[in-house]
């Protein structure tokens, strides 16, 4: 089974993806993007056995961000994607981080 979870906070949004079986669990992919909807966002990206990808350029909102994420795992990670039957997401939906955000503000 594999796992995409994902962590949702101020200004960030963290990843992870497992593969989990009866014996083992194996990190496959993880990400983070940092300072969402500031001057400048860092986004750090990487594959078991690859190279991390890391880009410094403004992610206005958390859709963007999410967008950035789905973007990476279907072009780095496609061979590790797990199909929908094996896909739990595990997050903290965007819709109470905004709200969160609007009530500090």
């Amino acid at each position: 089974m594999k796992i995409l979870a994902i962590n949702l906070g101020y200004t960030s949004l963290k990843c992870k993806l497992f593969e989990i079986n009866e014996t083992k669990e194996r990190l496959l992919a993880w990400g983070k993007i940092v300072d969402i909807s500031r001057t400048s966002s860092k986004s750090s990206f990487a594959v078991e056995g690859k190279d991390q990808i890391t880009e410094i350029r403004k992610v206005n909102d958390y859709t963007e961000a999410v967008e950035r994420l789905i973007r990476f795992l279907s072009t780095e990670v496609s061979s590790v994607l797990p199909t929908n039957e094996e896909l739990i997401v595990a997050r903290a939906t965007v819709e109470l981080v905004e709200k969160r955000k609007s009530a500090r503000d």
